[in-house]
């Protein structure tokens, strides 16, 4: 991933938190990793779930947006 491709899935991911994307909705972790929102301590154990996730690709881009964008905790 590149800084243009960064910028690109920031913008979209605080647009798609703006209009509700949920903690427990599909594939709200990796919304949430590219909007850089800090997630709270009591959802970690619904993250881990997302980061062994049965749907392969989703997995992947979930922990490629973590590896760039790391992750923040409140």
């Amino acid at each position: 991933m590149n800084q243009q491709q960064a910028n690109k899935l920031n913008y979209i991911a605080k647009k798609q938190l703006l209009f509700g994307v949920l903690i427990g909705d599909p594939g709200w972790a990796k919304v949430w990793v590219e909007a850089e929102e800090p997630i709270a301590e009591i959802y970690r154990s619904l993250f881990y779930d997302e980061l062994f996730s049965d749907d392969l690709e989703y997995r992947k881009a979930l922990e490629d947006s973590v590896n760039y964008f790391g992750i923040r905790w409140v």
